[in-house]
């Protein structure tokens, strides 16, 4: 499943998503790669289309994406990089050039954009139904920070999702352990519930 990637972060051509371990100090935690590491049975881009077609698939996965993956990790996708990395600015003229949702008038800077990107806007990583908070989303933001909204009546973004600040995720409901209509928000820091207010309000 390819993200639905509206800021141009991952890539098309070089595709694909793997489930980690599932067990480890980083399972439950998702990922996504620069397309210049290599994965076993597919090919590498390095942001180049005849680099694409005149290499083949790789016999084996890079040495630091299989050690993340056996930690638990699960990859979501490949992410855009300049062409054959080589450039500071992040532009790629082949695949068009990942937006910024901080700055989104201003290149995005270095080659490795597309995980800058992907980082920046916010990922999908679980929408739907969980024991006691119904119908729930959680959106990774990077740095160890995820958010939960729960209790949701209609969920208006899909696992895997690209998010930008103040889109709508959600309709509010009354699902799961729920009394009434209301939205649980919960803010984690490596996986450790934290006070909301600390961010609320907060331009991060």
């Amino acid at each position: 499943m390819i993200p639905n990637d509206p800021l141009n972060a991952f890539t098309r051509h070089t595709h694909v998503a793997l489930d980690g371990s599932g067990t480890g100090p980083l399972a439950g935690l998702t990922m996504a790669v620069k397309d210049v590491y290599d994965i076993a049975g597919y090919r590498t881009g390095n942001g180049n289309p005849v680099w694409l077609e005149t290499h083949e698939a790789a016999d084996r996965t890079a040495s630091s994406v299989q050690r993340l993956l056996d930690a638990g990790t699960r990859m979501v996708g490949k992410t855009h990089t300049d062409e054959l990395a080589y450039s500071l600015n992040g532009e790629n003229m082949h695949y068009g050039t990942p937006t910024n949702p901080k700055a989104p008038g201003r290149i995005p800077g270095g080659s490795s954009s597309g995980s800058a990107i992907a980082v920046a806007a916010g990922l999908v990583t679980y929408a739907g139904e969980r024991t006691g908070y119904g119908q729930m989303i959680e959106i990774n933001h990077g740095n160890g920070l995820a958010t939960r909204y729960c209790h949701n009546e209609q969920l208006l973004v899909k696992q895997g999702d690209m998010v930008r600040k103040g889109q709508e995720v959600a309709l509010m409901g009354s699902t799961g352990r729920s009394t009434g209509p209301h939205l649980h928000f919960e803010v984690l820091k490596n996986g450790t519930q934290v006070d909301p207010l600390r961010f609320i309000g907060e331009d991060r």
